[in-house]
């Protein structure tokens, strides 16, 4: 896992992207800080990882997971919040 969070901090979106899909996949709870931490940012050109953030968030599952998608449904972005519905 360390190396996928790595990968969440290269410049390139579609490594960023690829690397919140694998921590999804992981079903690894450590990965919901990480996965928050990308909720966090509100740029409005990061809408995509936010989306697949809370795609992962929600394979994961679990009470952690659940708080951070309750936050996701107050995001800006009107799809952001949407995927935060359907998780």
């Amino acid at each position: 896992m360390w190396w996928t969070a790595q990968k969440l901090k290269s410049r390139g979106q579609n490594t960023r992207k690829r690397a919140i899909e694998k921590l999804g996949c992981s079903e690894d709870p450590r990965a919901i800080v990480l996965l928050a931490e990308v909720l966090r940012d509100q740029n409005p050109l990061k809408r995509d990882l936010r989306i697949a953030a809370v795609q992962s968030l929600e394979k994961i599952g679990g009470q952690q997971a659940g708080d951070a998608l309750t936050r996701a449904l107050r995001d800006k972005d009107y799809e952001v919040t949407m995927a935060a519905v359907r998780a």
